[in-house]
């Protein structure tokens, strides 16, 4: 037997041993807890009882399905020299599409129908500020023994579209309500180490978030000359020896 033969029946053994004894991950082990929608101010948006924290735990059980987020790449294409290249530019997070079971009180779909109305008034038309109707959201994925395994956290969060309720005499069913969340963008917790996998730890903005040594004068006059973000924090930290700094308008 050569040492490929060989090496290929290893890994087969290892993966069947692997299966054997963790298993694999069924998709039918989960949770989903939407937080309750809180202005800036700190006060519950939703005025009613669908929007309670009782109310919320109940939701957990009544959501039928839900998927792990997937994300893409938007990108260009760039031909500085040969063949073209596709280069990424931003990234695309999709909607997380729910499903939930109906209560025979309407509690669940009582709360999205209000929070709606909160975002978008039905009669005047008004629009709510975008930072009090956002929430977060975790998805969570459980093992068989009902362990933690996967958890992701959508930010700033809010209902894009509910759909219509289909009703007949014809054939009898359990009501269901699909939920289509919108969001920002989503983090993993990683279990293994008790913290998210996603960090700007170490990085450049997060060296500016945490001094605050950039000025709004500073950073205008250093952009038009095009110098790099390192250049204008140089700068930035050598006036604030001088003169005090603020960080408005940075962003």
């Amino acid at each position: 037997m050569s040492g490929k033969e060989h090496d290929k029946i290893t890994g087969l053994q290892n993966f069947i041993s692997e299966v054997k004894n963790k298993g694999l991950m069924k998709n039918t082990h989960f949770g989903v807890l939407i937080h309750t929608p809180t202005n800036t101010s700190g006060e519950v948006i939703i005025k009613d009882e669908v929007a309670f924290a009782n109310a919320m735990k109940q939701y957990i059980m009544f959501c039928d399905s839900a998927p792990l987020p997937g994300t893409s790449l938007s990108t260009v294409d760039v031909s500085p020299y040969g063949e073209i290249r596709e280069h990424p530019t931003q990234r695309i997070y999709d909607p997380v599409n729910l499903t939930f079971y109906v209560d025979v009180d309407f509690k669940i779909k009582k709360f999205f129908d209000l929070w709606f109305n909160y975002i978008i008034n039905p009669i005047t038309r008004n629009h709510a500020y975008y930072d009090d109707y956002v929430t977060t959201m975790d998805i969570y994925v459980y093992d068989t023994e009902h362990n933690e395994k996967y958890k992701v956290t959508l930010h700033e969060c809010y209902p894009k579209s509910v759909s219509e309720i289909s009703m007949s005499y014809g054939a009898e069913g359990i009501m269901k309500l699909n939920v289509s969340i919108q969001y920002r963008y989503y983090t993993v917790f990683d279990y293994t180490k008790r913290s998210n996998i996603e960090t700007a730890k170490g990085s450049t903005i997060d060296t500016v978030l945490s001094t605050g040594n950039v000025s709004l004068t500073s950073l205008a006059s250093n952009v038009a000359k095009q110098q790099t973000i390192s250049d204008i924090m140089k700068e930035s930290t050598a006036q604030s020896l001088k003169q005090p700094i603020s960080l408005l308008g940075l962003f």
